[in-house]
């Protein structure tokens, strides 16, 4: 969640307890104070401290649509592509987006929402060419030198080839 939201529910959450130590506490038949026990776990409860009810729920969220401005046909869940969706539109990885979801599969991410990963990326192959990529190839090259690659014109390279055969070896391909 974002800093924002978390805020947000931290200082509701705050509210909360602040109201709920105010409350009056309740009374047995004789009429003795009962202790007001812990807090309800529900973010959001009743005015009696309960689970909300759907209905209940329903018509917040309407009020919160219109406060929105947004068409009164949206529910959570359109909501929830919605958050998937902006996030790969603004170049999120997917796993990242996936983990959020909960789905059990990357697949079933991308298969969603494959619509708004970007498909081009201009100037990601300039990149390659770019001085800071050739020397991180040549350091990591480098360190790699023990275990019998060298490095070619600042990429890596295999130092021979895999076969044995020498009749393979003498194509130009190999060389």
């Amino acid at each position: 969640m974002s800093t924002s939201v978390h805020d947000a529910l931290k200082k509701h959450r705050a509210a909360l307890a602040a109201t709920w130590l105010k409350k009056k506490p309740a009374k047995d038949a004789e009429g003795n104070e009962l202790p007001n026990g812990p807090m309800p776990p529900q973010v959001f409860p009743s005015e009696h401290w309960t689970v909300l009810d759907h209905s209940n729920v329903r018509k917040g969220f309407d009020a919160a649509l219109r406060h929105a401005g947004l068409p009164s046909h949206y529910s959570p869940h359109s909501l929830r592509h919605t958050f998937a969706s902006l996030l790969l539109a603004d170049g999120v990885s997917p796993a990242y987006v996936q983990e959020q979801l909960g789905h059990a599969s990357i697949s079933l991410t991308v298969d969603t929402y494959g619509r708004w990963l970007k498909k081009r990326a201009p100037g990601a192959l300039d990149r390659l060419d770019s001085p800071a990529l050739g020397s991180r190839l040549v350091a990591a090259g480098a360190e790699d030198a023990g275990s019998g690659s060298q490095v070619v014109g600042g990429l890596g390279a295999p130092a021979g080839t895999r076969t044995q055969n020498l009749e393979l070896k003498r194509l130009l391909l190999y060389r």
